[in-house]
């Protein structure tokens, strides 16, 4: 779970990069949407597993 959320947080973060150095509008771009709430959703689970 760990690595999951480790990569995914990396994975969004790189690809908000690329997104604004094409000029890219990420704010209103669904896909990074989606995967800013997988993270918090993971991060959440992860949580939820620690604390058991």
């Amino acid at each position: 779970m760990n690595m999951l959320h480790s990569f995914l947080n990396w994975y969004v973060e790189e690809i908000k990069l690329s997104a604004e150095d094409q000029g890219a509008e990420i704010e209103k771009d669904e896909q990074v949407k989606i995967l800013d709430r997988l993270s918090v959703k993971i991060s959440n689970i992860k949580e939820m597993v620690i604390e058991k």
